[in-house]
């Protein structure tokens, strides 16, 4: 495959996952406002926030600011109208390894966008735009499981797909949990009730938990839920079980042995969230474990770049 082929599909990928998860953070967040005190406003607007890597005043109580950044800033790339707007040019540009079906969708989410204002929505429910943002993803992933051949362009955007969805868990773990979790954590203490609400339903995970777990909450149990699942699809070790999947195929496809370094670095990550446990995240710190795993994810990204789409051409040729 073409490397930049390769490239707009990878991206593709990756800014449809990134809108989807700002969307559902967004829409969880305007939910779980009416049950927080307006002292907890702004620093739950904030932990939105840093989980998508906006930034924005948080002092109004409402969050209408935070909101409106997350939404429709044009010069965040982790913006929803951003990110929805990159997913679409970049399938206009490889319009020929698309099917016309992901193609109408995405056009149908961007002009959805594109129509759209904060202030036209704020006071008539903006929850169910974010909504119709989350299902339009799913709409997209499921058609694209209908209806695009399994081959290297379907690899190309699960790979985007999951590497995104395995960036964005450890950041949203990590503004979330990582100051509650200790050796000692039995329970969320009243006050932290609702913020691990929150987190779950970010995480599509509320009602999966309630059923692995029906003892209730505890941090610990939370902790190794979201990180160390191999069911929950938004959990960490899921996320990376798909990454290093997509990888394989692209390889096996490819046949190139470029393939081998991100290969590599995929497995390790995958090995790692495998055999951890949670005790030993504990006592290293999971501030400092979701570090690595961020980390991890960069590397995968820059070596992916590396093995397929900015490769040397004497390499390829040798």
């Amino acid at each position: 495959m073409l490397s930049r082929v390769a490239d707009s599909l990878y991206w593709l990928g990756r800014y449809l996952e990134r809108a989807e998860f700002a969307a559902r953070l967004a829409e969880v967040n305007l939910h779980l406002a009416l049950d927080h005190s307006h002292d907890d406003q702004s620093q739950r607007w904030s932990r939105m926030l840093a989980a998508v890597n906006c930034s924005a005043d948080t002092a109004e109580d409402n969050g209408y600011p935070a909101i409106d950044a997350l939404a429709f800033n044009p010069e965040s790339s982790h913006s929803i109208a951003a990110c929805i707007a990159n997913a679409r040019e970049n399938a206009r540009q490889v319009r020929e390894q698309v099917t016309t079906e992901m193609f109408e969708q995405l056009n149908a989410m961007y002009f959805r966008v594109r129509k759209t204002r904060l202030a036209d929505i704020w006071h008539a429910q903006p929850y169910r735009f974010f909504r119709d943002i989350r299902q339009g993803a799913y709409l997209f992933d499921g058609i694209t499981e209908a209806t695009l051949p399994h081959g290297e362009p379907y690899a190309f955007i699960h790979l985007g797909r999951a590497l995104e969805r395995t960036a964005c868990t450890a950041r949203l773990l990590d503004v979330y949990l990582s100051d509650d979790l200790t050796d000692q954590a039995d329970a969320f203490e009243a006050g932290h009730y609702l913020k691990c609400v929150a987190l779950l339903r970010s995480c599509d995970a509320f009602e999966a938990y309630q059923h692995a777990y029906p003892e209730g909450v505890r941090a610990d149990h939370l902790a190794e839920f979201l990180l160390f699942s191999q069911e929950l699809p938004r959990s960490l070790r899921f996320a990376a079980d798909r990454l290093l999947e997509a990888l394989q195929t692209i390889a096996d496809r490819s046949g190139s042995t470029l393939a081998q370094p991100v290969t590599r670095l995929a497995g390790r990550l995958q090995a790692q969230l495998m055999y951890a446990q949670l005790n030993e995240v504990i006592d290293r710190g999971l501030h400092t474990f979701l570090a690595d795993v961020q980390a991890a994810c960069d590397a995968i990204h820059h070596t992916n770049y590396r093995a397929f789409i900015a490769y040397p051409i004497q390499e390829m040729t040798a």
